[in-house]
């Protein structure tokens, strides 16, 4: 079975956690300011809120990548490319 890899964008404190708790899952923290592409590997994405302006923005070549997950910080998900 392949490993889970995760991006993270929710801080050190909740990386530290995560990786405390699922030694299992390969972490890589990311910046809150997200550069693309995101690598092909990552499977699940924890997001941080993207600026309004970001949402009339067009698609990152490639997106979704390798993505199967994405798990927002916040409610809705008005603020996120679509």
């Amino acid at each position: 079975m392949t490993r889970l890899t995760l991006a993270s964008q929710w801080g050190a404190e909740f990386d530290a956690r995560l990786r405390a708790a699922r030694p299992d899952v390969e972490l890589l923290s990311l910046p809150r300011r997200l550069e693309w592409p995101l690598s092909p590997e990552v499977s699940v994405l924890l997001a941080f809120p993207f600026a309004a302006a970001w949402r009339d923005q067009p698609r990152p070549a490639g997106w979704p990548f390798g993505l199967r997950w994405t798990q927002l910080i916040s409610v809705g998900v008005d603020n996120y490319p679509r």
